[in-house]
């Protein structure tokens, strides 16, 4: 497989897994705000991630599963919420998860096999960051 393919197949990993944490969350959750933001970008993760596993089927070669590691760090943090405040620690978890998934973005628009595939990751990221805006005001604001 190509780096280009292995750059979108661990955005592809990062997605289903945050897609993963955020409708668990949201389930966990006890206020209805959360949860309605919750799905929302569970939703925003699935879209993109369908979208990128299509570039990658395309090609020929096999779409990522969701990452094991993002699921140990959503596994964890849903632990959390037994010994804090559940609705803080699900969002502050989530936050982070949102910085690994810029990074991941940032990451693969940086590396010079992913050229063609600038324009499209940039305009997903302009979404990602939109939704980790609306994390990082929750966050401060608890």
């Amino acid at each position: 497989m190509s780096q280009r393919l292995n750059n979108l197949n661990t955005i592809v990993a990062v997605l289903k897994s945050g897609a993963e944490f955020y409708r668990k969350a949201s389930r966990a959750t006890g206020k209805t705000e959360l949860e309605s933001l919750f799905i929302e970008h569970a939703e925003l993760r699935e879209k993109v991630a369908v979208e990128l596993s299509e570039l990658i089927d395309e090609a020929g070669h096999e779409p990522a599963e969701a990452s094991t590691v993002e699921q140990g760090r959503a596994h964890l943090t849903r632990i959390g919420t037994i010994f804090n405040d559940r609705d803080d620690t699900l969002v502050s978890g989530l936050e982070e998860h949102e910085d690994r998934t810029l990074a991941a973005f940032r990451e693969a628009i940086q590396h010079r096999d992913n050229e063609r595939d600038k324009p499209m990751l940039e305009s997903y990221m302009q979404m990602f960051q939109h939704s980790h805006d609306k994390m990082r005001a929750l966050k401060q604001a608890a």
